[in-house]
């Protein structure tokens, strides 16, 4: 049943709760969780806004996850309902099943679509989908695209010179003066533009994104998209090459679409998919150019991950994300024996708990030899499993490396890194795994640390400045630009420490929210070897006051910043004032 926003709601939905709406629609009421921090609409009854329809994830285990984002005051929210009762789940289900009913089909607008397609036909001269077929067969080059847009610009249409403006942005520094200019053009041009490139998919129920002057990526929450308008939809944007889905779609129909073809990245996270759907989409013939493939959260079966290992996708991905799969050993021995995944190049298995036997799979795995980018959070390993990773063939050439949120928390799980005669790596994440001056003075010891650019440590306490005094002085301290301690409370020692090495000068971010730091810390940074280099300053939480607010306000230096985050909360108006007035848009 669909109630009009302006009617009153019929009374066997009004039980309780919250009235909620999704666009003009309204749902019914109900009991859903309460908005973060206390933030609760006024009205009576209060009115919640739903900006998509609701998705709903079923684990192995049966444990239920409905996530939605919602329009609140402060901007957008994204809600997750994880019923806990039977009765939680009755009305969970209920709240689920009434928004994905509001808008039935009709059998009007199924006839028009085949009408559609039946006799329109491409909304491209044939000379046109000839430059565009060209730009499809060359991916990642720019001359078929730029010949493109002087085909365009011959033709009148101001879209060729919008290409060239966005691919040249692309190629200049963000200090090159020339930028003023053209962002000031591009602007003009994505003005008048925008009803012609982004209307169409907007109004067939899309949400576009616009990368080199045309369509590339698009969001689609809406399942009479696909593939029912798949003929409309690419002829809207005939260059598409990213496709996020969010809701219940007919994977297998998607997976009979030959336009897939030139599709290079799926993303299924947010959709209700079932094992038949994602083994058409492993299956189909027409996903040759996919090489970004992100399945993270939707529980997976054994049977299942077999058959991605063992599919001809699997020989051309360079990205998978399968982060909280629930991926179990056998799971991950598939992945372990898998012909394919060697062009793999980014492999994020985090969240999914794994132990010594799955890291040893892992680390015997021979088709990973091409992964520079390794996802592992929330390991629960022993040394022997830190060991076998370490020692993998793969793991010398790693560049990026994130073991946050992982049980590391005896020294002897992290020794095994020190058998590392050398490494690639650039970044390192092992917040709230490790105890911080353990880790700290580990690195300070291992020739590999000159190699890393960016290090987080956040919530590795204990971090003294004891730990910061082995890392600033260690001879192998390189090049760190970004470095995030947050949670972490070195003291003003610590932070004086970071501020007066000469190592530390090219830093670009730091991020010390919730620190403790004190006014006399504002200062050490302010005055530090990096502040006129910093881009990105985080500070969030920290108690020191309108002190602190004004050292930052009127310091000539941090020209370079691009973000700085504090918490108004934490300051008088006058203060907030000040700083609002040094630092404009910066201030976050």
């Amino acid at each position: 049943m669909t109630i009009d926003s302006d009617a009153m709601p019929d009374p066997a939905l009004s039980r309780r709760g919250f009235l909620c709406q999704l666009g003009s629609a309204t749902i019914g009421t109900f009991t859903i969780p309460a908005l973060p921090g206390g933030m609760q609409p006024a009205a009576d009854p209060p009115v919640r806004k739903l900006l998509t329809t609701p998705v709903r994830k079923i684990s192995k285990k049966g444990i239920v996850q409905i996530t939605w984002k919602e329009q609140v005051a402060e901007g957008v929210r994204t809600v997750t309902w994880i019923p806990s009762t039977s009765e939680e789940l009755d009305e969970a289900n209920e709240f689920y099943d009434r928004a994905h009913q509001l808008a039935p089909e009709s059998p009007l607008e199924r006839v028009t679509d085949w009408v559609k397609d039946l006799f329109t036909g491409s909304s491209r001269t044939p000379q046109e989908q000839q430059l565009l077929q060209a730009i499809i067969s060359a991916p990642g080059q720019i001359q078929p695209l730029l010949d493109y847009a002087d085909w365009l610009t011959a033709q009148g249409n101001p879209q060729g010179e919008y290409i060239r403006v966005d691919c040249l942005l692309e190629t200049l520094p963000p200090d090159d003066p020339a930028r003023v200019e053209l962002d000031a053009r591009w602007s003009e041009l994505y003005e008048k533009l925008e009803p012609k490139l982004l209307k169409p998919l907007e109004k067939l129920g899309t949400s576009p994104g616009v990368e080199n002057g045309i369509v590339r990526t698009v969001e689609i929450d809406n399942s009479r998209v696909l593939p029912r308008k798949v003929k409309q939809l690419f002829d809207a944007a005939p260059l598409l090459r990213e496709i996020t889905l969010s809701g219940s779609f007919d994977l297998e129909g998607i997976a009979k679409c030959p336009q897939m073809g030139q599709i290079e990245s799926l993303q299924l996270s947010d959709c209700e998919a079932d094992d038949e759907g994602l083994g058409a989409i492993f299956a189909s013939p027409h996903f040759h150019s996919l090489t970004d493939l992100k399945l993270a959260g939707l529980p997976l079966s054994d049977e299942l991950v077999e058959q991605l290992a063992q599919s001809p996708i699997s020989r051309q991905l360079k990205r998978l994300n399968l982060d909280g799969c629930e991926l179990t050993s056998r799971a991950m021995e598939s992945l372990a024996k898998s012909p394919g995944l060697q062009q793999l190049e980014d492999l994020d298995l985090g969240g999914n708990k794994l132990g010594d036997p799955e890291l040893k799979l892992l680390a015997a795995c021979s088709s990973l030899r091409n992964v520079r980018r390794l996802i592992l959070n929330e390991l629960r390993p022993t040394a022997d499993g830190v060991q076998a990773l370490v020692q993998a063939a793969f793991f010398p050439t790693l560049e990026v490396l994130d073991l946050s949120r992982s049980r590391l928390e005896d020294p002897a799980k992290i020794a095994p890194l020190r058998l590392l005669p050398k490494a690639q790596l650039r970044e390192l994440d092992v917040g709230a795994s490790v105890p911080g001056d353990a880790m700290l003075t580990l690195l300070s010891e291992v020739p590999w640390l000159a190699s890393l650019t960016s290090l987080t440590i956040d919530l590795c306490n204990p971090l003294t400045a004891e730990g910061i005094r082995r890392l600033v002085e260690s001879p192998h301290l390189g090049r760190l630009t970004v470095f995030d301690a947050a949670y972490a409370r070195p003291g003003l020692e610590g932070v004086q420490l970071l501020s007066n090495c000469q190592r530390l000068a090219g830093l670009r971010e730091l991020k010390l929210s919730d620190c403790d730091l004190s006014a006399d810390c504002v200062r050490s940074l302010v005055e530090s070897v990096f502040a006129d280099r910093l881009e990105e300053l985080n500070l969030n939480r920290n108690p020191f006051g309108d002190e602190g607010a004004l050292i930052l306000a009127k310091t000539p230096r941090l020209q370079r910043l691009k973000y700085l985050f504090l918490t108004e909360d934490d300051f008088s108006k006058d203060a907030w004032h000040a700083l609002r007035q040094r630092f404009g848009d910066v201030l976050l």
